[in-house]
């Protein structure tokens, strides 16, 4: 008002200017409230979108070039559907203290599958109104998914994980390791292995077992011990022998038997 009298309002305004057109069509696009900045001697644009359309409701961010974020403090974000998150090239995370993941039902790693995934392929990557859509497709695939409980983890060339002083793993019920061709294990000190009740190995062809200078075998009270000199020891209580066949015996010097009765 004038000099504060309510008779005199006055009413400021601004008039439309055909040059500074909104970003979008009108009135397709009445619900949309737009921040966009040109670049400068360049093509380009950076973008702050609301989208107040009933059940469409969006809020998007469009960064030409970089998007930087900094907190000083804390960070928290809660995401009560579905995320998902597409990066082109690399992704590079550095935590100083303690990284937690708890995953409510399972996780699945893939490694070397593509340069696209299932999910996030390159028209979605491409359109510059974001891919919202991902989000929704990803949802709608859960059904299909591991069940709970389940970590799988899959790599198209190579796993080999590296510990620096120790490696535990622990599994609950049974485990299930299946190679297609070939394994090799190298320790360089001593390897133990503890079976509670039984231990059984089936080979389809050979089994070979090398030692450089004792091999004992050991049950209750019998023993075979095979030295790396050629002795071979046999202790034990009885021993029978039954053969369907012949029986051949050679010994390059004396044959030596001791009984009490033969």
């Amino acid at each position: 008002h004038l000099r504060g009298d309510p008779d005199k309002p006055i009413v400021t305004g601004c008039v439309y200017n055909g040059k500074n057109k909104p970003p979008y069509e009108l009135p397709e696009h009445k619900t949309r409230s737009t921040f966009k900045t040109g670049t400068h001697k360049g093509e380009g644009y950076n973008v702050l979108r609301f989208e107040d359309e009933k059940g469409r409701e969006e809020i998007h961010l469009h960064a030409q070039l970089d998007h930087s974020l900094k907190v000083l403090n804390h960070q928290t974000k809660r995401v009560d559907r579905t995320k998902v998150e597409s990066i082109g090239a690399a992704s590079l995370r550095e935590v100083r203290l303690v990284d937690v993941h708890n995953i409510g039902m399972g996780m699945t790693v893939s490694v070397g599958t593509g340069s696209h995934g299932g999910f996030v392929r390159k028209p979605l990557t491409d359109n510059p109104q974001g891919f919202r859509v991902a989000a929704y497709n990803f949802e709608q695939s859960f059904p299909e998914m591991t069940g709970r409980g389940t970590y799988s983890l899959t790599a198209a060339s190579a796993i080999a994980p590296t510990e620096g002083t120790t490696f535990y793993k622990s599994v609950g019920t049974s485990a299930t390791l299946t190679y297609g061709v070939k394994l090799s294990q190298t320790v360089q000190q001593t390897v133990r292995e503890t079976t509670g009740k039984n231990h059984s190995q089936v080979i389809g062809e050979k089994y070979r077992l090398d030692a450089q200078k004792e091999i004992p075998l050991r049950c209750g009270a019998s023993e075979l011990i095979m030295k790396a000199d050629g002795t071979l020891l046999i202790n034990g209580k009885d021993m029978t022998t039954t053969l369907t066949g012949n029986l051949t015996n050679k010994a390059a010097g004396s044959i030596k038997m001791n009984a009490s009765k033969i």
